[in-house]
């Protein structure tokens, strides 16, 4: 085996691995309303085109990495579209109770409170 050939499954396998932390950190939250539909469609599209690729090249570690990252892709877009559609978490435990979905609100439009009602006392000014 030569040392390119070590260097490609190297980085196949690490190319393979680089959206593991998106879907735990999507699992784990609820929410991935950072992560544009665009970035995912443009992610799997060019998963397809590299496991074409790679089929084509006869490259062994560059089709399983793409067919490892398309795996992936789809994974994010259908909990994005559920996340999305839902608010909820994909898996409720039997006895849980579904969750409030909490909106983040911009800071322009974090509305103004009043010492009256952060403190209970009137401010004197």
């Amino acid at each position: 085996m030569e040392i390119w050939q070590i260097v490609g499954y190297f980085a196949a396998s690490l190319g393979a691995m680089s959206l593991i932390p998106e879907v735990m950190k999507a699992l784990r939250t609820h929410h991935l309303q950072d992560v544009s539909w665009g970035t995912l469609l443009l992610l799997l599209v060019s998963s397809i085109l590299w496991g074409i690729y790679g089929i084509c090249m006869k490259d062994i570690p560059l089709s399983l990495s793409a067919s490892v990252n398309f795996a992936m892709d789809m994974t994010l877009m259908t909990l994005k579209r559920h996340y999305d559609v839902t608010g909820q978490p994909l898996l409720l435990k039997d006895d849980a109770k579904p969750r409030e979905t909490q909106k983040i609100l911009a800071p322009e439009t974090v509305p103004e409170t009043s010492d009256e009602e952060t403190t209970g006392q009137i401010n004197p000014d």
